[in-house]
């Protein structure tokens, strides 16, 4: 079982994560998210826009599990969905593509703020969790079993970003510098 304790060393888990985010968001600065070259020839606001697109996901199921509603049609094409399972991602290559092709319709300041408002949505619905939502391992399919408490105080919720900031965003910014 989490206690009231525990939920809040998770919300500030979250909230650590967030603010890693927002500085990392200014660090690249708007002016610079054009710019190719951050994951082969994928600008930044490529690859933010192809985190946000994952994170619409992982966003939208959770929400529809507290609220208990159908979870909506992804906004690709469906038939790169696997059809047994709305959880499973696919087929992520085409889904990447999806999301690249629809990233170039977007202003950076566009993609930015969806991510924000992703990363704030999230941030809300964790912060409402009771211990015991927080500490159910069959609450939310999309996360194989584990609880929320578990995979945001392991960091493992944060997988994708972190995956990426390693391979993509720190090397990025140790080339082009920080604009903080």
């Amino acid at each position: 079982m989490v206690d009231q304790h525990e939920v809040r060393v998770a919300i500030a888990a979250f909230v650590h994560e967030r603010m890693w985010w927002d500085e990392t968001l200014r660090a690249i600065g708007v002016g610079r998210m054009e710019e190719p070259g951050m994951m082969g020839e994928w600008s930044p606001k490529d690859m933010v826009a192809h985190l946000s697109g994952w994170q619409w996901k992982t966003l939208k199921s959770l929400q529809a599990t507290l609220s208990g509603t159908a979870l909506p049609a992804p906004p690709w094409p469906a038939e790169y969905n696997n059809p047994d399972s709305w959880d499973d991602d696919g087929q992520f290559e085409q889904i990447n593509q999806w999301i690249h092709a629809q990233a170039q319709t977007q202003t950076a300041e566009q993609i930015m703020a969806t991510s924000r408002e992703q990363w704030l949505a999230l941030e809300s619905l964790i912060s409402g969790l009771s211990p015991q939502q927080m500490a159910d391992t069959k609450l939310f399919p999309r996360l194989q079993g584990r609880s929320m408490y578990d995979v945001v105080t392991s960091g493992d919720f944060f997988e994708h970003f972190r995956e990426h900031r390693e391979a993509d965003i720190d090397p990025w910014l140790k080339k082009k510098g920080r604009m903080l």
